[in-house]
């Protein structure tokens, strides 16, 4: 049954990186109607349990499509901030036990970290079974925790280990003087993104700052020129949470978007309004390249950190 959440604190009052800024009630019998959304397919899949949006281009335009007749979908990829694993003990239960993890081919992972000397991303994968592999590397130090992305992906789908990209230390000059001054009195944390890559695939996991609109869109283009400096592959994605918080968060996606677009990127997370329990879309997938027309994506409604995961199938 979909539930509603309900907020016990103004987001204003929380770090979301906090060890209670999960915390929220639920109603077990709310309707997708008192949710204002629309119930799009039968059974659990509505509203905040499984928000699915499964779009089909048409010429210039986007339109929604049913889920009547099933497709046979190629690559299912997943994105989730699991919160520094602090409840890692959910996580790889709802690993094991959701269907939605079994058929996935790569999943993007941020704010990982280290528990009795393993890495999340080795206890996740292990819980998905012996056919994935994974990477996981350090950005930071925060509050004396990890703060890692970490990358699964089924075994066989690239030829070396996955790279590191620094999303750190990046020319400021088209920062404006505001900005420059919030970044001085609060230091931007260190960042990454992960690169995985084969003959056939590449894809990159992110993590962009919590401060700064220009810092964050900067972070996006540093992936996005090191995408370009590559050799070209038939599918790129570039899946993770890009910290859109805030009022200026339209603007600030429409400008992401815009990089994105003229990356000749496709998001196939646009249509959903939700990741986050504050309510506000932070994470992403997008897709270049060899993307079939019709593609889905939807977040999964559970409880081991502040954001939903958010998966898409193509």
């Amino acid at each position: 049954m979909v539930g509603e959440q309900h907020v016990r604190r103004a987001a204003g009052q929380l770090d979301h990186r906090d060890a209670g800024a999960h915390a929220f009630d639920s109603k077990s019998e709310s309707s997708a109607k008192d949710l204002g959304e629309k119930l799009r397919v039968p059974g659990d899949v509505a509203a905040w349990g499984v928000e699915v949006v499964e779009l089909e281009e048409v010429g210039q335009g986007i339109s929604v499509v049913s889920m009547q007749g099933r497709i046979d979908w190629g690559v299912r990829i997943c994105t989730w901030n699991i919160l520094l694993g602090l409840r890692l003990g959910k996580v790889v239960e709802i690993v094991r036990t959701h269907r939605e993890f079994r058929d996935l081919d790569l999943f993007a992972i941020q704010e990982a970290s280290t528990h009795d000397g393993r890495s999340d991303a080795e206890a996740i994968a292990e819980a998905m079974g012996a056919e994935y592999a994974s990477f996981q590397a350090t950005a930071q130090l925060f509050r004396g925790r990890e703060q890692a992305n970490a990358l699964i992906w089924r075994r066989g789908l690239f030829d070396e280990s996955p790279q590191v990209v620094s999303l750190s230390d990046l020319p400021r000059a088209s920062l404006t003087r505001a900005e420059r001054t919030l970044l001085r009195a609060i230091p931007p944390q260190r960042r990454i993104a992960i690169r995985a890559e084969s003959e056939a695939l590449r894809v990159y996991v992110m993590h962009l700052d919590v401060v700064g609109f220009t810092h964050k869109l900067e972070q996006f283009r540093a992936i996005l020129t090191d995408m370009t400096s590559r050799h070209r592959v038939p599918l790129t994605l570039v899946a993770g949470d890009l910290n859109t918080f805030g009022p200026p968060r339209l603007q600030l996606w429409r400008r992401i978007r815009a990089a994105a677009h003229e990356a000749k990127l496709v998001e196939l997370t646009h249509g959903l309004r939700r990741t986050h329990w504050t309510a506000q879309k932070l994470d992403a997938i997008y897709a270049g390249g060899a993307v079939g027309a019709t593609h889905r994506a939807w977040t999964l409604n559970v409880r081991a950190s502040d954001h939903l995961p958010v998966f898409a199938d193509f």
